[in-house]
């Protein structure tokens, strides 16, 4: 019986530290390192989610007031639909 859960024991070890290290391959080799940031600033620190000190643990931009009026589309709704697109709204809308 002892020896069944050590066993046990062995190949869950040896899993977990396969998965810890397929983890880490993915992270390197897909250059993700703010993931490893990301955990020490949170998980880490006791915290499982976003707070308002994440501001002084990551780089950020405050964006300026642009000088550029956007310009609206001003024909909007004035597409007209072909017979045949309206009746299969139409249909659509019925159920049927």
């Amino acid at each position: 019986m002892i020896k069944l859960i050590k066993t046990i024991l062995k190949r869950f070890l040896q899993i977990l530290v396969l998965l810890v290290i397929v983890l880490n391959l993915f992270v390197i080799l897909s250059g993700r390192f703010y993931l490893y940031k990301g955990m020490y600033n949170t998980l880490l620190q006791g915290r499982f989610a976003t707070s308002i000190y994440d501001r002084d643990a990551f780089s950020f931009k405050t964006l300026k007031k642009s000088n550029e009026v956007y310009k609206w589309i001003k024909k909007r709704n004035q597409l007209t639909l072909s017979a045949e697109d309206e009746n299969f709204i139409k249909d659509f809308k019925n159920g049927e």
